[in-house]
C-alpha cells in the first residue's frame, strides 16, 4: 500500500505536469512574461523568502518550546529546519523524521510532543490564516468573490471546519474503546497530541506572539505576490492577495503529490482565472516562488552541512 500510494502520488504529479506542459504549448505567448522579471526582483524575492525562514524558525520555536517545556537554542532549531527541508527535496517526509531524530536525540524532546508541536502549528496557523483573511475581505470588499463563491463566507466556513477538527476527533475517541494493544497505544499518543494542541490555546502570551508572527509571515508572503504579480503587468489588491497566501497555506495542509508540484501551479492557475487574473500568470507566480524556493533551501541546506546528511541518508533511512 505504501509503494501503490507513491506510485499514484507520482503519476497525479506527472499527469499535472503534462498538463501544464500543453497548456503553455498552446498559450507560447504566456510564457513572454517570465521574460519580465529582472534580476533586482529576483533578488528581493530571495531577500523575502530567507526572512520567511528566519521568522518561521522563531515561531516554531515558540510552539516547541510551550509543548516541550524545554528551552532550545535558536540558531540550532534554524539550522534543523533549514536540513529537514533540504532532506525533504531529496527523499520525501526524510527531513520530517531526521528532524524529530534530532530533537529527542539532543534536546530529550519525545516524538509526541515534537508531533504535538508541528500539528499545533500547522493547525494554528492555517485557523488563524484563514480568519485574518475572512476579517480583512469582509472589511475591505465584502463582496469580493472566487468565480461563484463570495470569499469571506467560503474561508469562514473552512476556518470554523478545521478549527472543530481537534475537539471533534477528541470527542469521537472518547466515546471508543480500542482493545487491542496497538491501536490502544495510537489511540492514547493521538489523544495526547490533541490535548496538548488545545491546551495551550489557554495561554494568551503565547498566542499573541505566535500571531504576531504569523503577521509577518504573512505580509512576507503577500509582499513577494504582490512583487511577482506587478513584474506580470497585475497590479492586485490585498484581498486577491489573500486568496492566493490561503491557498498557498491549504497546499501545505493537504498534500497530494510530492510537494504538490503540478497541483498547487493547476490551482494557482484555476483561481487566477477565476478572478480573471489569468491562469497562465497564476501559473507563473507559483513557478518561479517555487523554483526560488527550491534554489534558496538547496543552497542554505549545503551551507549548513546538508551534503554531509546525505552520505548518512541510510542511516535515516532506517529511522522511518
Amino acid at each position: 500500500m505504501k509503494k501503490l500510494k507513491k506510485i499514484i502520488r507520482l503519476l497525479i504529479a506527472l499527469a499535472c505536469i503534462i498538463y501544464l506542459v500543453r497548456f503553455f504549448y498552446k498559450n507560447k505567448d504566456s510564457l513572454l512574461l517570465i521574460l519580465k522579471l529582472d534580476v533586482p526582483t529576483i533578488f528581493f524575492i530571495i531577500i523575502l523568502t530567507v526572512s520567511y525562514f528566519f521568522i518561521y524558525s522563531l515561531r516554531f520555536q515558540i510552539v516547541l518550546e510551550k509543548c516541550s517545556s524545554i528551552r532550545l537554542n535558536y540558531i540550532y532549531l534554524f539550522k534543523l529546519l533549514i536540513q529537514a527541508r533540504f532532506l525533504n527535496l531529496v527523499f520525501s517526509q526524510m527531513g520530517n523524521v531526521y528532524r524529530g531524530y534530532k530533537l529527542k536525540k539532543d534536546c530529550n524532546i519525545s516524538y509526541t510532543r515534537y508531533i504535538s508541536s508541528f500539528t499545533s502549528t500547522l493547525w494554528m496557523d492555517t485557523c488563524f490564516n484563514l480568519f485574518f483573511a475572512t476579517t480583512v475581505i469582509l472589511v475591505l470588499s465584502p463582496r469580493f468573490k472566487i468565480g461563484y463563491f463570495i470569499a469571506w463566507q467560503t474561508f469562514l466556513i473552512l476556518a470554523l471546519l478545521i478549527s472543530a477538527v481537534p475537539v471533534a476527533v477528541i470527542f469521537l475517541m472518547s466515546k471508543f474503546k480500542i482493545k487491542i494493544k496497538f491501536l490502544d497505544w495510537t489511540h492514547a499518543k493521538l489523544t495526547e497530541v490533541l490535548s496538548v494542541t488545545i491546551s495551550n490555546l489557554r495561554d494568551t502570551t503565547y498566542l499573541l506572539k505566535f500571531f504576531s508572527l504569523g503577521i509577518i509571515q504573512l505580509a512576507l508572503t503577500v509582499l513577494a505576490h504582490y512583487i511577482l504579480f506587478k513584474r506580470f503587468d497585475l497590479i492586485l489588491n490585498l484581498p486577491t492577495l489573500l486568496v492566493f497566501y490561503i491557498l498557498l497555506r491549504l497546499s501545505i495542509f493537504i498534500s497530494i503529490t510530492p510537494g504538490n508540484i503540478g497541483v498547487q501551479e493547476i490551482a494557482y492557475g484555476f483561481i487566477a482565472e477565476q478572478m480573471g487574473i489569468g491562469m497562465a500568470a497564476g501559473i507563473l507566480v507559483s513557478v518561479v516562488a517555487r523554483v526560488l524556493n527550491f534554489f534558496i533551501i538547496i543552497l542554505l541546506g549545503i551551507i549548513l552541512g546538508g551534503t554531509s546528511l546525505l552520505r548518512r541518508r541510510k542511516e535515516f533511512a532506517n529511522l522511518k
